[in-house]
């Protein structure tokens, strides 16, 4: 599923299929309300929402998630199994987003001849983003992680008040999650060399409310009426493999490729309820209409492009420096919304202040790969890493690992806004363009225990 975070973003339905609606009279106003009434935020989602979402993992929240070349934990299922060649020890890993908040403005959401209103509203993410347990076999290592980079759970809404004329009221709730189940396996090819792969299981959710009507009290209480509700569960199937070499004892090139995620099984219903009355030549006409449409079935979707991470990282003690880029290729199918080919860069930093205590940073982007209306974002993290080993008489000591980590990112670009008229059946409502922003905060806590 695409998340678009602005009140008005683009539409999986055309005008032309909207009209199958049966709106009649009313099928002038109600055609330009289809992007309204099939809204998709980011995210986040949604999210720096994008096609990335929030780091998941503690190293990965610490370096802005430059961690293709280096990663050595449990998030490797996610970012590239290879790195999880590099374990020697049973691993249980977990890392919360225990508070973030993004605020999202859609500046010009409404519009008329006389003036604007912006939609704004807070977008929470306080769910877990990973968990993962990680066993070595032999020469081979093997990983079961659950990831959620993506979440969101927003509201906007917005009133605009035209004077002696009408009001005009648009809100919005959505709740979206994208969710990887992922098992992995990895081992060395050689003593320089590591390789990894992973079979991910993907499940996507939205629920999305939708109300949006204006009025005019007088003689003929004129007014237009839309709600729409639709919800959308999707499971899916996605594959990774991933490499990392090293060229030089301080200097190591990590590579991995995620297949298509193809879609499998889809459930999603949606009901629509829509009433005007409005004066046509010196009449009051009324209309009322409304429609509950289900699916639930099997399916063969491609619901996302394949991705493909690069990144290079030089490590000499205390100092670790990674950048990685990440690509995604251009999709232009009538089932999703078409894509420009898309490449993202991280640069991330870690100091190892101590044997128990490290320091670490980063800078990425997450633009968006949209052909209509993109929103992107750029954004930095700050971390610390602390671990403590536990004394005891056995051979394999425990050791303790917490992340404190904090994230901030900027999103901007163009959503789409509604112009609405003074309720003239003459007149259209008209889609336009609006400015979209988004401040993205969040505070992660990572704990991991090795044994």
């Amino acid at each position: 599923m695409k998340k678009h975070p602005d009140l008005l973003a683009n539409s999986r339905m055309s005008c032309r299929d909207f009209s199958k609606r049966r709106y009649a009279q009313a099928f002038r106003y109600f055609c330009p309300i289809a992007a309204l009434s099939w809204l998709t935020f980011t995210s986040p989602t949604a999210y720096a929402g994008n096609d990335e979402g929030i780091p998941v993992g503690s190293e990965a929240s610490l370096v802005a998630a430059a961690v293709t070349a280096t990663t050595a934990d449990g998030s490797a299922g996610y970012y590239n199994p290879a790195g999880l060649a590099h374990m020697q020890r049973n691993t249980l890993d977990v890392t919360a987003d225990v508070y973030g908040f993004r605020l999202v403005s859609s500046e010009g959401a409404l519009s008329h001849s006389t003036g604007s209103a912006a939609a704004n509203g807070v977008d929470w993410v306080l769910i877990p983003s990973a968990a993962t347990y990680t066993r070595r076999f032999g020469k081979v290592v093997g990983s079961f992680g659950i990831f959620v980079p993506k979440t969101t759970d927003v509201l906007l809404r917005t009133t605009l008040y035209i004077e002696n004329g009408p009001t005009w009221i648009a809100t919005q709730r959505e709740e979206a999650t994208d969710t990887f189940y992922t098992l992995s396996a990895a081992w060395h090819l050689s003593p320089t060399v590591r390789f990894g792969f992973s079979a991910m299981g993907v499940y996507t959710a939205e629920v999305t409310s939708v109300q949006f009507s204006g009025g005019q009290e007088g003689a003929n209480n004129e007014f237009i009426s839309l709600s729409d509700l639709s919800n959308t569960s999707e499971y899916g199937l996605a594959f990774m493999a991933g490499i990392q070499v090293d060229l030089k004892h301080d200097l190591t090139f990590g590579a991995s490729v995620r297949s298509p995620s193809l879609s499998l099984y889809r459930i999603s219903q949606t009901t629509t309820i829509s009433s005007t009355a409005l004066v046509d030549a010196g009449n009051l006409t009324s209309n009322y209409d409304q429609e509950d449409s289900s699916e639930k079935g099997f399916v063969a979707d491609v619901a996302t492009p394949p991705k493909f991470r690069f990144g290079l990282a030089w490590q000499k003690e205390p100092w670790s420096v990674m950048l990685d880029a990440d690509a995604t290729p251009s999709l232009d199918r009538s089932f999703l919304s078409p894509r420009n080919w898309l490449i993202n860069f991280k640069l991330g930093a870690k100091y190892r202040l101590s044997q128990t205590f490290s320091l670490g940073g980063g800078l990425f982007s997450d633009r968006s790969a949209s052909v209509d209306r993109p929103v992107n974002f750029y954004g930095l993290t700050l971390g610390a890493l602390y671990r403590h080993e536990l004394e005891h008489d056995s051979k394999s000591p425990v050791t303790f690992g917490t992340t404190v980590a904090g994230r901030y990112a900027y999103g901007s670009g163009t959503g789409a806004g509604i112009e609405v008229p003074n309720l003239d059946p003459q007149e259209e409502i008209l889609e336009i363009d609006s400015r979209t922003r988004i401040h993205e905060l969040s505070l992660v806590l990572g704990g991991a225990v090795y044994f």
